[in-house]
């Protein structure tokens, strides 16, 4: 697994930039296109955004999502086939990472290759002559969202890193770190203007769907401006899609995650992908993370393993339990039985499970669309701000949609022949109007809602309790897990060596590292 990802990273990070050849030549040579002589029409701005939204399906994002997302966390363990199978995420995992760190290395070089992609259209859109103008701005304003988001990774990975805003020449690309201030504030600036910008979900096209809307955009807003906590403007950005009408939950839980549902009512943000059974070493559309993320004796990696912690923060009436985990003798289609003997916990994520009759050919190359943004994340994050903004009422009614949802939710798999663990439900609404209990209700409703989808570490750090949760975690079930987590660096991860040396000691290293 590691050699391949050392090959993706150069594969992924390559980045094709002009080079001027006018001393040499009185004209452009015919039949070559750049980037001055290519972007002149709206078709052209469209197909140069398929290039920006291209990295958030590559697996060198799929893998630092879940290993930072959840297995630097107390919901999940790295499994795999022993600690040096990915001992990169292992080290992160353990808050010991280095700075030649695989994982920090490809998620820097795979979000940089996007921010690229997004710089070359933000900076030619304007410049396109067309008669249907809001097509162009529309474009752009994806870009502005797609450029949010690649560093929305990065610096709540990093901390402050360089922003690049506009392309750049290859002699102009040593640049020094932007502050944290000065990070979060452009990541703001990227989703309020994309924002802006874009049509709601409704008025897409449904060859359309998928791109990011309004509410995608106001609702990644609103996930920035809570990394500083500012609850009040956070309340304005929510309620922007709270009240747009354009999404609801799904009537089941476990129904989120059948293919019927991709880019479905309950679905802000997708990342699409298709089966296109072209080869590991081609561009697959497709995701790896089922592979990844499937138990070792079900044909995955086993890397992604949900922790006894994770399945005791279930109420014993929570039929979101089986949709969130796999357990020894579950039985799924193609008489898939579950065997999670090499998980610690003997868990596997039930949301990525894809039966024997449900996966394509070959298994990493799954059309599966990865549920980055859901309308329940939303709800709950509504809930919050509304009871840090002293109206504990009105944030009862968000947190209790989520939770009449779960109650209402089959307790029978339906995609499995035979479930191991049997629910009754039993699933009351929050009635507390105290704020402490409150905010300790929602944020547990966050933990079982969104569990084993990368969100864990997101909302531990904005909570500002991520290492208060990791040391008690190490404490709780005597590991090593959590034990070295230091609030002056831990919060961070180390900038990659590589890039350290590239920018000629411009760019400083994080504290501890």
């Amino acid at each position: 697994m590691n050699r391949y990802i050392i090959i993706a990273a150069f594969l992924t990070f390559f980045l094709t930039v002009q080079t001027s050849c006018k001393k040499y030549l009185e004209r452009d040579p015919y039949g070559v296109l750049t980037t001055e002589s290519f972007y002149k029409t709206p078709d052209q701005l469209l197909k140069g955004l398929t290039d920006a939204y291209n990295p958030l399906g590559f697996f060198n994002f799929e893998i630092p999502l879940f290993a930072l997302g959840d297995i630097v966390t107390d919901d999940a363990e790295k499994g795999g086939s022993g600690i040096q199978d990915q001992a990169a995420i292992y080290d992160l995992s353990r808050f010991r990472a280095v700075a030649s760190n695989d994982i920090c290395l490809v998620l820097w070089q795979v979000c940089y290759r996007g921010i690229f992609s997004c710089n070359i259209i933000i900076d030619k859109a304007p410049t396109v002559e067309t008669a249907d103008p809001e097509l162009v701005k529309r474009v752009a304003s994806e870009a502005k969202f797609l450029r949010g988001l690649y560093y929305f990774h990065l610096a709540t990975t990093f901390g402050g890193v360089p922003l690049i805003l506009s392309p750049l020449a290859p002699g102009e690309l040593q640049l020094k770190r932007s502050s944290y201030d000065e990070t979060w504030d452009q990541i703001e600036k990227d989703f309020s203007d994309a924002a802006a910008g874009l049509p709601l979900k409704s008025d897409y096209n449904a060859s359309d769907l998928g791109r990011a809307t309004s509410g995608a955009a106001y609702s990644m807003l609103a996930k920035a401006l809570l990394i500083r906590q500012k609850f009040t403007d956070a309340e304005k950005a929510l309620q922007k899609v709270v009240s747009s009408d354009q999404y609801k939950l799904i009537d089941d839980f476990g129904e989120v995650w059948l293919k019927a549902n991709e880019n479905g009512i309950e679905s802000i943000f997708d990342i699409q992908h298709k089966n296109t059974n072209s080869g590991w070493m081609n561009d697959t559309e497709g995701s790896w993370i089922p592979l990844f993320c499937g138990g070792r004796k079900n044909g995955g990696y086993g890397l992604d393993c949900p922790t006894q912690d994770l399945r005791n923060e279930f109420e014993s009436g929570d039929p979101r339990l089986i949709y969130t985990l796999t357990f020894n003798g579950d039985i799924f289609g193609g008489n898939d039985v579950i065997d999670n003997s090499e998980s610690s916990a003997g868990y596997q994520s039930r949301k990525v499970c894809l039966g024997i009759d449900e996966r394509d050919n070959p298994f990493y190359d799954q059309g599966f669309n990865i549920r980055y943004l859901r309308y329940a994340d939303v709800l709950l994050l509504y809930a919050e701000v509304l009871n840090e903004n002293d109206k504990p009422a009105e944030a009862l009614l968000y947190l209790n949609q989520v939770r009449a949802r779960a109650r209402a939710s089959n307790p029978i798999d339906p995609r499995r022949i035979y479930q191991a663990v049997n629910i009754t439900v039993n699933l009351p609404d929050v009635t507390t109007l105290d704020k402490n209990q409150l905010r300790s209700a929602i944020w547990h409703e966050r933990r079982v809602e969104l569990g084993m989808e990368y969100q864990r570490r997101f909302d531990l750090i904005r909570q500002k309790r991520f290492g208060d949760v990791m040391r008690a975690y190490a404490n709780t079930y005597n590991t090593d897990k959590g034990a070295l987590f230091k609030d002056e660096n831990s919060y961070l991860c180390p900038i990659p060596s590589e890039e350290l040396g590239r920018s000629n000691g411009l760019i400083v290293q994080n504290p501890g590292y």
